[in-house]
């Protein structure tokens, strides 16, 4: 493998991380804005509080229908917590 591809790979993989992390933030400040717990909110999308912590973390990524549960668990839209802007 040439070194300028394993380069770019790196940096992908830190520039997802980095999103996973401001997204994991967001949909904590939600949450805790609507004075629900981790439980509370795990419980209605259907997974364990120690995943949800994982995610608002930064720890953990999630799939497309996890995001939509999410925006619509937090009455949110996806761009918003993906960008952090709303429209």
């Amino acid at each position: 493998m040439k070194k300028s591809t394993a380069i770019r790979r790196e940096m992908r993989q830190e520039e997802g991380a980095e999103l996973r992390r401001k997204i994991g933030a967001r949909i904590r400040e939600l949450r805790k804005s609507k004075n629900m717990t981790i439980k509370e909110l795990a419980e209605q999308m259907g997974v364990t509080a120690g995943f949800l912590g994982m995610i608002e973390r930064g720890h953990r990524g999630f799939t497309n229908y996890r995001i939509l549960l999410l925006s619509k668990v937090l009455d949110t839209s996806v761009h918003y917590l993906v960008t952090g802007k709303h429209v």
